[in-house]
């Protein structure tokens, strides 16, 4: 791909179930091992300290490595061989520092973080006014959830990626009033539902929004102690390059 970047092969590699086990969390499972959407990167010379996945469905690019120096020769190589705005980068909490060398930080970043339900989520008992909509996939496993009323969607909780164990949620609501009634009867609907399959569910919570936390968490979500920072691709690039 470039003179450092090389592509890995899940079956052959032997470093993915090291990155997974120092890691701990659900997502490097998914991305690193279950997304067959994705292909995975690593970098000449720093073979245990980083890993990539690129997925171009999602359009998102999933780096596990904890220095700065090593994501910057990552990403100024990989954008220097194909443009990839509109994409996402997730980093480790840990990699913070990488957010010092960006040219214009400002709103580029969010910080997330990530929760998960290990006991069954109850659907709210005050259902909200509407009706409720499930869609599932073509194996009946529950892929949606949303309230509907005179024809708009007020709520709706939707699954971002799933594998055979976990599951990461999404959550969008109107800004009216209710709001919060609804976002907890979709969230909760759903998370209950891949529960009784077997599947843990998982919620990324913005940091910045406190009201966001709550609301998962009196769902039945905790905050597992592990953050990801999400940074718009387009504004990855860093003031001085670092480039040995």
């Amino acid at each position: 791909m470039t003179k450092r970047i090389f592509k890995i092969e899940r079956e052959t590699y032997p470093y993915i179930d090291m990155f997974i086990k120092d890691a701990g969390d659900y997502l490097s499972v998914f991305f690193l091992k279950n997304n067959p959407s994705s292909e995975l990167f690593g970098l000449k010379g720093f073979e245990t300290k980083f890993i990539s996945s690129i997925d171009d469905v999602r359009r998102m690019i999933f780096i596990k490595s904890d220095e700065r120096k090593i994501i910057d020769i990552f990403i100024t190589e990989l954008f220097d061989a194909k443009d990839y705005s509109g994409y996402r980068i997730d980093i480790p909490e840990q990699s913070q520092g990488f957010l010092e060398l960006l040219e214009n930080p400002g709103r580029s970043f969010e910080i997330y973080t990530v929760m998960e339900c290990d006991t069954p989520a109850i659907a709210g008992t005050q259902r909200p006014r509407g009706d409720v909509v499930i869609n599932r996939d073509s194996k009946g496993f529950p892929i949606e959830v949303k309230t509907v009323l005179e024809g708009e969607t007020k709520a709706s909780s939707s699954v971002f990626w799933m594998y055979e164990k976990a599951a990461e949620l999404s959550l969008e609501c109107s800004g009216e009033s209710d709001n919060e009634k609804w976002a907890v009867y979709v969230l909760s609907s759903l998370a209950s539902e891949l529960i009784s399959l077997g599947i843990k569910p998982i919620y990324l919570a913005p940091e910045i929004s406190f009201r966001s936390w709550v609301l998962a968490e009196k769902i039945g979500f905790r905050d597992t102690g592990y953050r990801i920072i999400e940074i718009e691709a387009s504004k990855a690039r860093t003031k001085n390059r670092i480039t040995e």
